[in-house]
């Protein structure tokens, strides 16, 4: 059974045949091509043997949406080697991005702009994707409590307060809150 493997990897090759009634043995390291697999000669220009492995999955990049000064992780699947890939955003301006990793870090600062956000995976030399994902960020929730004072002049909130004091709870870019 094959591991994923693509371009610009190695191969560790090792085939047993028998040629004239005597089993041989031969091994070598042969690099990677192309994603069908290489071609490898057995030191006889008669004998080919076409490797072909299982198509290697493209990755994953799973990211979630994020509101403004929040920050999550991104997870890429089917790369098993990180060193060979970059990954950006766009727009990048107040996005910063961790380690590139299985688990990647993803910081969305308060200036962040609101909206859609792409990232990109791409393979450094070029040899494969890119793979994208969009993501959103949206608008930092906005808070306001406003004292309601039926007795004007008074400068505080009394709870079950004789002033008859009131709250109002205003919420703004957020679904569902408590209180």
């Amino acid at each position: 059974m094959f591991s994923a493997w693509g371009a610009g990897d190695e191969l560790n090759v090792e085939v047993l045949y028998t040629e004239c009634g005597v089993v041989r043995k031969t091994s070598w390291k042969e690099p990677i091509t192309g994603s069908a697999g290489p071609q490898v000669n057995l030191n006889n220009p008669d004998r080919w043997i076409v490797i072909a492995a299982s198509p290697v999955p493209d990755p994953v990049i799973t990211a979630p949406n994020l509101c403004q000064g929040a920050s999550g992780n991104i997870t890429i699947t089917n790369v098993t080697d990180f060193s060979k890939y970059t990954l950006t955003v766009n727009p990048s301006a107040g996005i910063t991005l961790g380690t590139l990793g299985a688990t990647t870090s993803i910081q969305v600062a308060s200036t962040a702009t609101a909206g859609a956000h792409t990232l990109t995976l791409t393979a450094k030399d070029g040899s494969a994707g890119p793979w994208t994902k969009q993501f959103t960020v949206n608008s930092a929730p906005t808070l306001t409590i406003t004292p309601s004072l039926v007795n004007a002049g008074k400068g505080y909130i009394c709870s079950g307060g004789s002033n008859n004091s009131s709250v109002t709870l205003t919420a703004t870019s957020i679904a569902n809150y408590n209180y």
